[in-house]
């Protein structure tokens, strides 16, 4: 699986003008790390040349409107879905881990020890385990091969080490359900921009925001009506019969 991701990641690059990484993201599965990444980097402190060498196209991410043409269009777009999301994610998240690294666990961990920025700023977050199964089934059905007892109960730990790390290293600590709505927090926002010393973007992170929550939605509403399809039963069927009754069919 490692492979195939560097795989997949190779195939889009971030040239940064900043190479040093400005701090880090942990948040359990389904977290919401990913997309609380592509708003950061809006920042001006985030400059770079993105190439999809699949296409041999590029595009500059240097202004603000660089920057939200590319993520509505390419990150976004209206073609993103439950069967197609994280695929989306595993083309751009190793690029992006250049500048700002993202994670599951807390140290320690072989890309944050290679990179040096152990001990500087990162921004955790803890998720509700039922919000995170939610979230995260329609994606990955067999939740990374775990049951869903197990899921909720790796939830719970992963969110207490996260406490107890933030803790103890006084970094900064959210609660990432705040973000499953359409209008982005305005205080989880801004305590993630006055920590990292980013500029106050808010406006366009929230149409970014906006955006996300929206194909979250639209994703979940085709993940049940596919599925319901695909294994709707047979009408004809006397099993199907039974079962189309049994379910309000």
């Amino acid at each position: 699986m490692i492979d195939e991701l560097k795989l997949i990641s190779s195939k889009i690059s971030f040239k940064f003008l900043n190479t040093d990484p400005i701090g880090w993201i942990c948040t359990p599965i389904g977290g919401f790390g990913n997309h609380i990444r592509w708003m950061l980097t809006l920042d001006t402190k985030i400059q770079a040349t993105v190439t999809d060498w699949r296409i041999n196209k590029s595009w500059n991410y240097y202004t603000i409107d660089d920057k939200m043409n590319f993520i509505l269009d390419n990150i976004y777009g209206d073609s993103r879905s439950w069967h197609n999301w994280l695929n989306t994610e595993w083309e751009y998240r190793n690029a992006l881990n250049e500048i700002l690294p993202y994670v599951h666990k807390i140290p320690p961990d072989r890309r944050l020890q290679d990179r040096k920025i152990l001990h500087s700023n990162v921004i955790m977050c803890t998720i509700s385990p039922k919000l995170a199964l939610r979230c995260y089934l329609k994606f990955n059905s067999s939740l990374n091969t775990c049951t869903i007892p197990t899921f909720i109960e790796d939830h719970k730990k992963d969110n207490s080490n996260i406490i107890e790390y933030a803790t103890l290293n006084n970094r900064l600590l959210l609660n990432a359900d705040v973000l499953y709505t359409e209008v982005l927090d305005r205080e989880f926002y801004t305590s993630m921009i006055n920590y990292l010393g980013f500029d106050d973007n808010y406006e366009s992170a929230a149409v970014i925001h906006a955006k996300w929550y929206q194909l979250h939605q639209k994703a979940e509403q085709e993940f049940v009506t596919d599925i319901t399809n695909l294994y709707r039963p047979e009408p004809n069927n006397n099993i199907g019969k039974t079962l189309n009754t049994a379910i309000g069919l």
